[in-house]
């Protein structure tokens, strides 16, 4: 809803037409971006486990594997509110989960 007093010119089949097409290409990017940093991550994991898994617990160490491990579950959030499988999204849910609600 706008704001009191504020009225709003009424959507056209190209602003629509506009909204759906932009809305299916952030959930490609989404998609494609969740995939490379997958990749990456298992790419990447033999060098990980060599230099990280075995250093002793820094400062630097904690910082570095919560923005790892914590990104991807953030993100599977993330996909599944864009997804349009998120039916169970409320306007009292998505600011307290602070996942984007479309």
């Amino acid at each position: 809803m706008p704001p009191a007093g504020v009225t709003l010119p009424p959507l056209t089949y190209a602003h629509l037409l506009l909204i759906g097409t932009a809305t299916r290409v952030v959930r490609y990017v989404n998609y494609a971006s969740f995939t490379f940093m997958v990749w990456d991550m298992l790419l990447t994991l033999p060098d990980e486990v060599k230099y990280i898994w075995k250093a002793r617990w820094t400062v630097i160490k904690v910082v570095f594997l919560s923005n790892r491990y914590v990104t991807p579950i953030i993100l599977i959030g993330n996909l599944y509110t864009i997804s349009g499988q998120a039916k169970d999204l409320s306007d009292q849910v998505c600011p307290r989960t602070q996942l984007h609600c479309i």
